[in-house]
């Protein structure tokens, strides 16, 4: 493994302990699902990285829009963990990275479908 995914997988760790310190040991389903997010994040960006050539640099892109999907759950819950914000902030900041995450998956997809285009004619 990598030092990335040693790096989320601490992420997550802290994360779990942010959880079970702010609501107790008994984890919520809110819980449980950042934490598989954040797992499949791991997963998906060790994945990415076996890609190579040129689909490996146009997929950089998609990946970076998963992680930002990662992202956005994770801050969400951390920040109301720790109760640094209010509901409506966390809301409106857990949607910008998540359309922000899907705009540059998008961009990855298309620059991925224009260069096999190209090579093909």
């Amino acid at each position: 493994m990598n030092r990335n995914i040693w790096v989320l997988l601490l992420l997550g760790l802290i994360i779990i302990v942010i959880e079970a310190l702010s609501v107790g040991v008994d984890f919520s389903l809110t819980s449980i699902l950042d934490v598989a997010l954040i797992v499949v994040g791991i997963v998906t960006l060790h994945f990415g990285k076996i890609i190579g050539g040129t689909f490996g640099a146009k997929f950089k892109m998609v990946f970076f829009g998963f992680v930002l999907l990662v992202f956005g759950h994770a801050l969400e819950t951390i920040l109301f963990s720790l109760r640094l914000i209010n509901q409506d902030t966390g809301e409106a900041l857990h949607r910008i990275l998540v359309l922000t995450g899907f705009i540059c998956i998008t961009i990855g997809f298309y620059q991925i479908k224009k260069s096999t285009q190209e090579s093909i004619g």
